[in-house]
């Protein structure tokens, strides 16, 4: 078995997601090095500028997503789009880029504790049959560049690990623009017109908790489009995660925290 083991390190070698250093045989089920992976759990403990909790911590939102009827955001990072370097904007390249189980494994398994502690908040116990995952679909040009959307992966990875159901419920229309290149409003408007529900799948969720995911949000616009859909669909509860939040710096802005 031992010599199975060192061929298969040998043959398959896998790189830490942010500095590219070949993973030790004991690294290789995560996403980064040992050294990387100190500075992505540092990166989880920065504090928000608006309730002052460390990111894995923080319930804000934007108010554009608290207003859609969202109970809650929770996050693991903050998103810094400018610094390219830090392991998480690494990681959420790298996902966009390729479609990596191992990678999408170590996002899930990263976000499993917040969903659990979120169930028990809402006093669900029986998480398989009472809640299910969807998430915001990938735009249909970046999905056929890159073969993938990195948000499936991620969920399916986390409702295997879970044990709650993935349902892809929203889809995506044809045509619209991309949304980093638009203002706030605009972005809005860019949503609505582009997702929908699928019909088929209504009778697996109606009155159910949906756990929305989305790999990364700014404005929030994708997110409280999806929002407003699964509610219009029968919904009962909603509670939205990311890897990475933009969340504003002043107090006073477009933010909300969620007081449970």
């Amino acid at each position: 078995m031992k010599i199975v083991k060192a061929m298969t390190d040998f043959l398959f070698v896998r790189k830490c997601v942010c500095c590219k250093k070949i993973l030790y045989s004991h690294e290789r089920e995560n996403a980064f090095c040992y050294e990387c992976l100190l500075k992505w759990r540092f990166e989880m403990t920065r504090s928000c500028s608006s309730c002052m909790k460390s990111a894995v911590e923080c319930t804000c939102m934007p108010k554009s997503l608290s207003e859609s009827g969202a109970l809650v955001l929770r996050k693991l990072t903050f998103y810094e789009p400018e610094k390219r370097g830090k392991p998480n904007n690494r990681l959420i390249l790298f996902l966009k880029d390729r479609k990596n189980k191992r990678v999408s494994r170590f996002v899930a398994t990263e976000l499993l504790p917040l969903l659990r502690f979120e169930a028990s908040v809402l006093g669900i116990e029986d998480v398989a049959d009472r809640m299910f995952i969807t998430y915001v679909p990938r735009g249909r040009k970046a999905k056929a560049l890159n073969g993938h959307d990195q948000s499936d992966v991620i969920c399916r990875e986390l409702s295997d690990i879970s044990g709650i159901p993935c349902v892809p419920l929203i889809k995506r229309r044809r045509g619209g623009k991309e949304q980093k290149k638009l203002s706030s409003t605009e972005r809005a408007s860019n949503v609505s017109n582009l997702l929908w529900i699928d019909d088929k799948h209504l009778s697996e969720v109606r009155g159910k908790c949906a756990v929305l995911f989305d790999d990364v949000t700014t404005t929030g616009s994708s997110l409280a489009g999806a929002v407003k859909l699964l509610r219009s669909s029968g919904v009962d509860k909603i509670l939205c995660f990311c890897i990475s939040s933009a969340v504003s710096k002043k107090k006073d802005d477009k933010s909300h925290a969620n007081d449970k």
